[in-house]
């Protein structure tokens, strides 16, 4: 029986329960990273927020990429996750106010995103599949057993 866990903004969720689906929804400027390790079916989303911690918040690790991402690979790994094994996924970083208003450029979406491909690429890790920018949001869908990951905005859905 599937069971939904939503993992909400700074938020991190490790399952290794294959009925499990990780969901994030409205994710808009915010990036989730997702990791999956197909030989122990384990799987992991981080909801980033903003690219770089500045050391206020650190009961909030999931907020940036700078410290969401390696704790994210750090559970993974306690629980058992081979990192050689690992599938990166990325989705989201749209400028949603760029769409509706007449603003100036703040590039919030591109900072995020670029900041989590960064962070990746330091912990060599190879980004799988991702599905980046835009002006919409999206709701996001990670099913632990497959590692499966359906990305759905006002455009239709996609599959990483």
């Amino acid at each position: 029986m599937e069971k939904t866990v939503y993992v909400g903004f700074g938020e991190y969720r490790i399952s290794d329960d294959p009925d499990e689906v990780l969901a994030t929804l409205g994710l808009g400027s915010c990036v989730a990273v997702m990791f999956w390790c197909p030989s122990k079916k384990i799987a992991g989303m981080v909801h980033v927020m903003l690219p770089c911690s500045d050391g206020s918040s650190p009961a909030i690790l999931g907020k940036y990429a700078d410290t969401g991402i390696p704790v994210l690979l750090d559970g993974m790994l306690r629980l058992g996750a081979r990192k050689s094994d690992l599938i990166v996924k990325l989705t989201g970083g749209a400028e949603i106010l760029k769409r509706n208003y007449p603003l100036p450029r703040l590039a919030i979406g591109e900072k995020n995103s670029a900041a989590c491909e960064e962070v990746l690429k330091k912990m060599r890790l190879t980004v799988a599949a991702k599905d980046l920018g835009g002006v919409r949001s999206r709701h996001v869908k990670f099913f632990v057993k497959t590692g499966e990951v359906f990305v759905k905005s006002m455009v239709g859905t996609v599959s990483l």
